[in-house]
């Protein structure tokens, strides 16, 4: 676990009032990266049927997605709240869905948990593996943050897609207002990337995978990568 950073979620009602207030008006008014026209869509084009979501917060992309039958969604998170919240969320809309709980610190040195499927108790990677504003929380420096990736790597098939979002560091993206709420939100250590650039990110990415997207929106960097590299 993080001994040295506190839960970014101290209660349930605080995490669904902060994914309201990101969905709705960080997202397209001061990140500048629209959350139906972007990231949304995002997910719809890259969930496959056994998909993992690290750093789940309320599950608010995966709810807005849909799925083929017979599809696994494994929700990681540090936190109980996320997942329990995320979950709930989940299965009040997709009561079909095979859903799945790990409590995982990613920057452990132990491997992501994989799923397991109903008919067997042996794991299976995945196909699909997102993360989406978990890397500007992570309370270390990016040359520490994109050794996710090579965890990553090893969690997923060989036709399978990693992909996500997170905010960059101070850089010319950012308009004055998103510039002011990454200094509050850096002081209140609920985001850690002042020193995060595309470039450390996508050679990061680069480094494990044969194919990688890039691209920059407002203020996020929005990747998608596939072809572990061996």
């Amino acid at each position: 676990m993080w001994p040295f950073n506190r839960p970014k979620y101290s209660s349930i009602i605080i995490l669904l009032f902060y994914d309201a207030w990101l969905m709705n008006i960080g997202n397209p008014y001061f990140w500048r990266c629209s959350t139906h026209d972007v990231l949304v869509p995002l997910y719809r084009r890259n969930v496959a049927l056994n998909h993992c979501d690290i750093g789940c917060g309320t599950g608010y992309y995966l709810v807005h997605n849909s799925y083929y039958h017979n599809s696994t969604v494994t929700l990681l998170d540090l936190e109980p709240d996320p997942l329990h919240v995320a979950k709930a969320g989940l299965e009040r809309v997709h009561k079909d869905l095979n859903i799945q709980i790990q409590q995982h610190d990613i920057l452990s040195h132990d491997p992501i948990p994989l799923s397991y499927q109903s008919q067997s108790t042996a794991s299976e990677k995945y196909d699909s593996v997102s993360l989406t504003y978990l890397l500007h929380t992570l309370p270390v420096p990016p040359s520490e943050k994109i050794k996710v990736f090579s965890k990553l790597k090893k969690a997923i098939k060989s036709s399978g897609v990693v992909f996500g979002a997170t905010v960059l560091g101070p850089s010319p993206c950012h308009s004055l207002a998103a510039r002011i709420l990454l200094w509050i939100l850096n002081l209140e250590k609920r985001l850690s990337n002042y020193a995060d650039g595309v470039d450390i990110f996508v050679s990061g990415l680069e480094e494990h995978f044969a194919e990688v997207k890039a691209e920059v929106v407002g203020s996020v960097l929005i990747f998608e990568a596939s072809v572990p590299k061996t």
